[in-house]
């Protein structure tokens, strides 16, 4: 195997693990999202799961691309 093919094996390899990693993610936040039903008020405050869940959610989708300007409803 030369060189360019092993690197080229590297990169798929690294492709496969971000998307497993990405697939993660999105069943995490699915779990987060329809605990209590959907209605996280049910959380009881002083579990503090309501903040940690939200905490979760904003550093999710902040890791998540924009979508193109085009695709944005304008108010």
């Amino acid at each position: 195997m030369s060189f360019d093919e092993e690197h080229l094996d590297d990169h798929h390899d690294c492709r496969g693990e971000i998307k497993r990693l990405q697939e993660s993610e999105e069943l995490a936040w699915g779990l987060i999202a329809n605990a209590y039903g959907g209605d996280w008020d049910l959380a009881s405050e002083a579990s503090g799961w309501k903040a940690a869940a939200e905490c979760w959610r904003d550093a999710y989708f902040a890791t998540l691309p924009s979508p193109p300007s085009e695709m944005v409803e304008k108010p």
